[in-house]
Formats: structure tokens, C-alpha cells, sequence
């Protein structure tokens, strides 16, 4: 009884060491973390609290303002300002088909966006294929690291920012879904293509099949139709020069002959026939539509100069399909005269 009654004191007391033990050292602790903050705070930037009310004080308040504005607010912005000021400037760098664009990093102007000061730029290619999401994300990049450079010399970075000119202004109003959809008679293999890079990734192209939106996915892109030099106006005066003649095809920036038979719906061939781009009259095939190209697995719409091909499409209300199921279950089931985006 007498050795129990022993352990448990030697047992409390040894409880209570650790104890004070555990106190004394995290009391160390705290103080030593309440000296770092001691120290922090003297050092620059401060925050101040001002408690003045009177006219007295207003000079000391007046001066600490002006002394504390440490350089208004700096935004990033992504493209080459004064191009593309808007909302949407990576969107609209791409449905362009601008051969570079960038960050710009910009002082912010009261009340106006977008036109301030530029402090630092960074120039940026864009490939043929690029879509704007990827091109986003690539542009966060760029911009995270400039900013982070601009920061350890803003003095200087400051000083010599560059107002920006008139010069060249664009505009990137925030895209919407109604942005994405097709209109088949005026829409060329050019435009569609600038139209998948630039929307895909937000609100994807679509049109209608007999009343039901319909998704068109995975689109089968080609750099020809991405030429940065190339303008719908060229588009539009071969089309009529063509149609003038009385040409049955006309290839993409040159009118050339194409026999195509009006109901070869399997568009038979290897992918240079889709290439090629040539455009039947619409006499015998208006725009919109819809064939099946069984040896590419692809669906392709005839649009204002050609045919453009997508490998998958989603219906509303249905889960995404591939181009041969969509043929299989839709094409299929209506006459041929029928086989038509709206």
C-alpha cells in the first residue's frame, strides 16, 4: 500500500513538472511570436488610424493622404491594349485571327476602363489552331510573372508608363451564347473555323436540326482557313465572281470546277476532298446542309463557300454523340430532302 501510495505522488509529481514545463515553453512561444509582430509593425508600410476632426488636424490629414497614395491600382489585361479593350479581349484576339496578342499590365483611370497608363507589355503569338481557352490560361501565366517583375521595380515602372494612343482602338464586348451560333448562309469555312477557336471553349457553336438546338463538337480545323492575310471580302468576290460565270464549284481562293452529284450524301473520299473546300451550287445544295462522310466519320454542313466537318455533336437534352451515331439515329431517319441545319 505504502510503495502505490508512493508511486501515484511520484506520478503527480511528475504530471506537474510537465505541466509547468509545457506552460514555460509555450509562454516562450508567444512571446516570442508577439516580438515578431512588434517588429514588423515598425517597419514600413504602417497602418495608420487618424483621430482628428477639427481644422486643426485637416493639414496633418491632408498631407498623410497625399503621401500614402503608394501608386493607385494596377490591372492586368489580356491583350495588347489600346487592341481589344473590353471584356472579352482573348475571345475576340482569336475570332480575329490576330497573329500575336498579349498581356498589358495598366494603371486603372476612375470611373473608366481599360485606358489608363500602360506600365509593362508582353507580346504573345497565337498559333493557327490555338482556341482561346488554352490561350487564357497561357495569358493568367505571362501575366502573373510580369506582374510580379513590374512589383520589384514599380518606382521606375511607374514613371515611365506610356499613355495610351486612339490609334488602333478596338473593342471586346463580352461574348454570349447567342455569339456561337451558325448562320449557314452567310457563315464562310473561315469564319466557322475563327468562330471554333474562339467559342468552343465557352459557349460552343450550334445550330438547329428540325427545331432542336444541337451542339457541334470537335471540328475538323485546317490552317489554310486560318490565314491571318485572308478577309471575308476576298470570300465574298470570288463567291460572286464565281457565280457570275456560272461556275458548279469554287475553291477557296480560286475558281475551279468540282463535279459533286447532288445526292452523294456519303461525300465519298479521302480528307483532301474536304480540303480541297469546293463549294457545289447552292442551286443543287443550299447552306445548311447535312451529309455523312462514312470513310472520315465526320458530319459535314455545306456553309456560304464549302463544307465544314465536326466529329461529334450533342443534341439538347441528350448526352454527346459521336458523327456516326448521330447519322445512325437522326441523318437516317428522314428523307434526304430533309437532311438540313437551320
Amino acid at each position: 500500500m505504502k510503495w502505490q501510495l508512493k508511486f501515484q505522488s511520484i506520478l503527480k509529481f511528475k504530471l506537474w513538472k510537465d505541466w509547468k514545463f509545457y506552460h514555460f515553453t509555450k509562454n516562450l512561444s508567444d512571446n516570442y511570436r508577439r516580438q515578431e509582430r512588434i517588429e514588423e509593425k515598425s517597419k514600413p508600410p504602417w497602418d495608420i488610424m487618424f483621430f482628428g476632426t477639427d481644422e486643426f488636424s485637416l493639414k496633418s490629414l491632408t498631407a498623410l493622404h497625399r503621401e500614402q497614395q503608394r501608386r493607385g491600382i494596377l490591372n492586368i489585361h489580356g491583350s495588347l491594349l489600346p487592341r481589344w479593350r473590353g471584356a472579352g479581349p482573348v475571345v475576340h484576339a482569336v475570332l480575329n485571327n490576330d497573329s500575336k496578342t498579349g498581356i498589358t499590365i495598366m494603371k486603372i483611370e476612375p470611373h473608366r476602363f481599360d485606358v489608363g497608363k500602360m506600365v509593362s507589355k508582353v507580346e504573345v503569338p497565337i498559333s493557327w489552331d490555338t482556341r482561346s481557352g488554352a490561350l487564357s490560361k497561357y495569358l493568367a501565366d505571362v501575366g502573373a510573372q510580369e506582374m510580379i517583375a513590374v512589383l520589384q521595380n514599380l518606382t521606375v515602372k511607374l514613371r515611365d508608363a506610356i499613355p495610351q494612343t486612339e490609334d488602333g482602338v478596338t473593342k471586346a464586348p463580352k461574348i454570349s451564347e447567342a455569339s456561337s451560333k451558325i448562320d449557314w448562309n452567310c457563315c464562310t469555312c473561315h469564319k466557322i473555323q475563327s468562330m471554333y477557336r474562339a467559342f468552343d471553349d465557352y459557349f460552343p457553336l450550334w445550330t438547329l436540326w428540325h427545331g432542336a438546338p444541337v451542339k457541334l463538337r470537335d471540328m475538323v480545323m485546317h490552317k489554310e482557313w486560318s490565314h491571318h492575310h485572308f478577309s471575308e471580302m476576298q470570300v465574298e468576290e470570288q463567291i460572286t465572281e464565281g457565280e457570275a460565270q456560272g461556275s458548279e464549284c469554287i475553291k477557296e481562293n480560286a475558281i475551279e470546277n468540282c463535279e459533286k452529284s447532288a445526292t452523294d450524301y456519303d461525300f465519298a473520299g479521302d480528307q483532301n476532298d474536304i480540303r480541297k473546300n469546293c463549294t457545289v451550287s447552292r442551286k443543287n445544295h443550299p447552306p445548311g446542309r447535312v451529309i455523312f462522310n462514312k470513310k472520315m466519320k465526320v458530319v459535314s454542313v455545306l456553309c456560304r463557300d464549302g463544307w465544314v466537318s465536326f466529329k461529334s455533336v450533342i443534341i439538347k437534352g441528350r448526352k454527346p454523340m459521336s458523327a456516326l451515331d448521330f447519322y445512325n439515329g437522326f441523318i437516317t431517319k428522314i428523307p434526304k430532302d430533309q437532311h438540313k441545319f437551320d
